[in-house]
């Protein structure tokens, strides 16, 4: 029986071996950064672990549910402007998530709610402008009585954010964590919460438009005038706000600059559904392949 499953699983990798170059590694992993690859094939051995294709041409991926034993996805600096958020509801082992350096313009974290209890995610230097707590997967986290935002971090960093209403709770946010950075300098308080990683790392995100606010620090750029149930572009948002006493602080004594008009901005909710697979693939230790 086990000869058995390691003869299906060699013959699963070699019907992918012509897809990638032969300095790729194939295996129980895909290691093939660099290498002009402008696609993911759909048909790949779900027992991989890891795949490596940053620094490719890669535009769009349809589907990832079938990687059910993912952990690792790097595609970092390729050209995706869509991503299957979805799929990864059946990526129950999955822990890293690089999309960085791409041209994504919108973010839906909160269409793969049921897996993102430990989740790293790096969506730095996309296209992203505005986007809420619940894109981001952290209106779902915040509803966890015992959250860890240590294993629970999102990167977001070089983005062009457009500083207006739907940004408010980007604001409280950076206020907060300016505050507990006042208090104690020299401990950067990492592990408080969800994007205080990125902050300590990159420090608070400036707007980036309109003009008028163009490098201003997001938490002084005097959002506190707006109502904060502005951004409903998610159900699992407005369920979330009443949970978000941790990042409410008193205003803080700084020199802001005025906040120009903007049009009062509505969405409809999305609709959610949950998959709950129940596929169980053994992984087995057949060795891996160079090609």
């Amino acid at each position: 029986m086990l000869l058995t499953q390691c003869v299906v699983f060699m013959t699963l990798v070699a019907s992918v071996l012509n897809v990638f170059p032969q300095r790729c590694f194939v295996g129980h992993e895909i290691i093939c950064p660099k290498s002009n690859i402008t696609s993911l094939p759909t048909k790949l051995p779900g027992v991989i672990t890891k795949v490596l294709l940053q620094e490719n041409r890669i535009q769009t991926i349809h589907d990832l549910s079938f990687f059910r034993h993912l952990v690792i996805l790097n595609l970092r600096h390729n050209l995706l402007t869509t991503f299957p958020w979805e799929s990864i509801n059946h990526l129950r082992r999955l822990a890293n998530l690089d999309l960085s350096h791409n041209l994504l313009s919108y973010v839906r974290l909160d269409l793969a709610s049921g897996n993102l209890q430990s989740f790293y995610i790096d969506l730095s230097y996309n296209k992203l402008t505005t986007f809420s707590e619940a894109n981001l997967g952290i209106a779902a986290v915040l509803r966890l009585r015992d959250a860890s935002w240590l294993h629970i971090r999102r990167f977001i960093h070089g983005n062009q954010i457009h500083c207006d209403c739907r940004m408010f709770w980007l604001s409280e946010m950076a206020s907060a964590f300016d505050k507990r950075l006042q208090a104690i300098p020299q401990w950067c308080p990492e592990d408080r919460g969800p994007l205080y990683a990125d902050f300590c790392s990159n420090g608070v995100p400036k707007c980036s438009s309109p003009g008028s606010l163009k490098g201003v620090p997001i938490h002084r750029a005097n959002l506190r005038a707006c109502s904060a149930k502005q951004d409903v572009s998610t159900d699992n948002y407005n369920r979330a706000k009443t949970e978000l006493r941790v990042y409410k602080t008193d205003a803080i004594n700084t020199t802001t600059t005025k906040l120009p008009k903007t049009e009062k901005h509505t969405s409809k909710a999305s609709k959610t559904t949950s998959v709950n697979p129940v596929t169980v693939i053994i992984i087995l230790d057949c060795g891996k392949v160079m090609v």
